[in-house]
């Protein structure tokens, strides 16, 4: 046994060195964008972010090393060889199978390294136990999912020239199942596999999950045995006089057009593919960390801030039922995940991706601020389940009613009079420079390419007031079900998107762009002597050395603190950067930042008791 296993690890040896090479280049990659004291082990973070890579991993290696396994002897002629040897079919495919399955563990066990070493460098003195429950757990797992993968390739293996075709159905059935809601189907899914549940230091193991993919595992390795013992002379005949069959031929003739269409049609499923289980998304195995749970809401936090989010935990429920109660949803079947102690994305007050929120809770804030921003947060989560997923789909065109209704569901019951006028005053000011159409509001490209993108909450909350001042308070739940609709076009976007989903209903779009206008008009009109206090920014743009200048002019008192926007294209992308004024008031940008001729800014101020900033339109200029 022990020279097979030698034979078959000499076998595998490229594929061993392609893996660690592979993964080696990932971790120098890591230690040269990052330095090695500062890359902390976040049990939440690796689940967040890195438990996918694995995945990807493994499927990879593991239906590479798979495929061929057991063929391979077969189709190299060997086979003949090696039956002539004083050892039996049975120990040569263990032999296989135990091989292939240290050269996989290459990929567990380097990964386990490099969070072992970089996570203890990076430990800080007022951290809490290093994870090792944590990543000692996730080896075992990881492990599991290589045996179930190359169980699975390696019995697939058997259909030979079918291989791609079979594996490709597989995997379309199987997101198809995902994306029906089928949740069974998640039990054989590794992704789900490796992520275990985290409270506080411990860490509790995915037993269902577990004894499927060892149930799967198990039953795969027995079928390619029975596969390995059945390949020879006999079984190769048997094939070639199949392959004669006229039908046969044909389907193999078929197949080299088949197998591409229903990989498109695999990976096109994977849109819709179901997110894991919300629970299992906690912060890291850290003490620090706690949760508490209501009938629905999960909230997650540090016990730092345990004062400040009882406050909130209290009040949790009303908030949620007031939303649901005007949107006229159903509460979601599992409750919904509130991240307080992780960071947002620059400039958000909060963040939903739809599954999960995220409210930083700092300390001071009022509870009215709190509650007004999980209230929105939650309408996000019920914009997507309302529209079944459509207003995600179509999102370059639903952007803004998004945040819209997110934003009028939160001045309508949670918002102050100081709220209100200062969402007021944004939009009249932005409206006051330049007036921004339906049709551009519902185009984000369009959108940015000619204002401040973050005007879709101002001015979107004045489209859905008009809305609802239109056709009543049951108007956006209707929009949102009819972008659902079954016959609903797919290949619509902007206006005629919102066209069409309003005439299904029995609205009229123009009638609402109208009555948009109309309270736009009536706000500048409320605000005039607020938007004579906001003087005009322009600037004179200039070439100075390897520096380009941004020497800004207005006419009046400056109200607040200018800010500046620039967009460089480099020719691959487009990327948008914050630029700040100098003791001069002048923004200086790197001219190798800027690689094209074209040169475009976006000026603007930053007023107390404003949310949001009052930009110009964009600018431009040749360089």
């Amino acid at each position: 046994m022990i020279a097979l296993l030698r034979k078959e690890l000499r076998a595998l040896f490229p594929l061993a060195l392609l893996i660690f090479g592979f993964v080696g280049a990932l971790i120098l990659g890591d230690l040269f964008t990052e330095f090695p004291d500062a890359q902390r082990l976040c049990a939440r973070c690796w689940i967040d972010n890195s438990r996918s890579s694995m995945v990807v991993f493994i499927l990879l290696f593991g239906i590479i090393t798979g495929s061929g396994l057991l063929t391979g002897e077969s189709a190299r002629g060997t086979l003949g060889f090696l039956d002539a040897l004083p050892v039996s079919r049975s120990r040569i495919f263990f032999a296989k199978m135990i091989a292939a399955s240290l050269v996989l563990a290459m990929l567990p066990i380097l990964g386990w390294v490099d969070d072992a070493i970089l996570g203890l460098l990076s430990l800080q003195s007022t951290d809490a136990v290093f994870p090792w429950n944590f990543i000692g757990l996730e080896f075992l797992l990881e492990m599991v999912a290589i045996g179930y993968v190359l169980a699975l390739a390696a019995a697939f293996s058997m259909t030979r020239q079918w291989f791609a075709l079979v594996v490709g159905v597989v995997f379309w059935i199987f997101l198809w199942a995902r994306a029906r809601g089928i949740g069974w189907i998640g039990l054989f899914d590794p992704n789900e596999l490796l992520s275990p549940g985290i409270d506080g230091a411990s860490v509790r193991i995915p037993w269902r999950h577990l004894a499927a993919h060892l149930s799967v595992g198990i039953a795969a390795l027995f079928l390619a045995w029975l596969g390995f013992l059945a390949m020879g002379d006999r079984t190769q005949h048997a094939f070639d006089k199949l392959s004669r069959n006229r039908f046969v031929r044909l389907l193999h003739f078929l197949r080299l057009g088949i197998v591409p269409v229903v990989w498109f049609a695999a990976l096109n499923q994977c849109d819709n593919h179901s997110a894991p289980d919300p629970k299992a998304a906690r912060p890291a195995a850290e003490s620090a960390f706690a949760s508490a749970e209501t009938k629905r809401y999960e909230f997650l936090f540090r016990e730092s801030q345990r004062a400040n989010a009882q406050a909130l935990i209290a009040e949790a429920d009303a908030v949620h039922d007031t939303v649901t109660r005007f949107l006229r949803a159903k509460a979601t079947p599992s409750r919904i995940v509130v991240d307080l102690a992780s960071p947002v994305v620059e400039h958000a007050a909060g963040q939903a991706n739809w599954t999960k929120i995220r409210i930083p809770l700092g300390q001071g804030v009022p509870i009215a601020r709190l509650k007004s921003l999980l209230a929105h947060e939650t309408t996000h989560v019920y914009i997507e389940q309302l529209s079944d997923g459509a207003m995600g789909r179509f999102f370059a065109s639903t952007q803004f009613f998004h945040e819209a209704l997110a934003t009028f569901v939160q001045e309508r019951f949670f918002g102050s009079e100081t709220d209100r006028t200062a969402l007021r005053r944004a939009g009249a000011a932005a409206t006051a420079r330049g007036k921004v159409s339906f049709e551009t509001l519902a185009s984000n490209q369009t959108l940015g390419a000619s204002r401040d993108p973050f005007l879709v909450y101002p001015l979107g909350e004045v489209f859905c007031r008009a809305l609802v001042r239109s056709y009543g308070k049951r108007a956006p739940s209707k929009i949102l079900k009819a972008l659902a609709r079954k016959n609903a076009p797919s290949s619509l976007s902007g206006a005629p998107l919102w066209r069409d989903a309003m005439q299904s209903c029995g609205y009229n779009l123009d009638r609402v762009i109208g009555a948009y206008n109309g309270e736009l008009a009536l706000a500048m009109k409320e605000e005039a002597d607020f938007i004579a206090q906001i003087p005009v920014l322009t600037a004179h743009v200039e070439l100075e050395g390897d520096q380009i200048l941004i020497r800004t002019q207005h006419a009046s008192k400056a109200p607040g603190e200018m800010l500046c926007l620039v967009r460089i294209n480099t020719g691959l992308s487009e990327e948008q950067q914050s630029v700040y004024a100098d003791k001069e008031g002048v923004f200086r940008v790197p001219r190798a930042r800027s690689s094209g001729s074209v040169f475009r800014y976006l000026l603007g101020w930053k007023i107390e008791g404003m949310e949001w900033p009052i930009f110009e339109p964009w600018s431009e200029t040749t360089l």
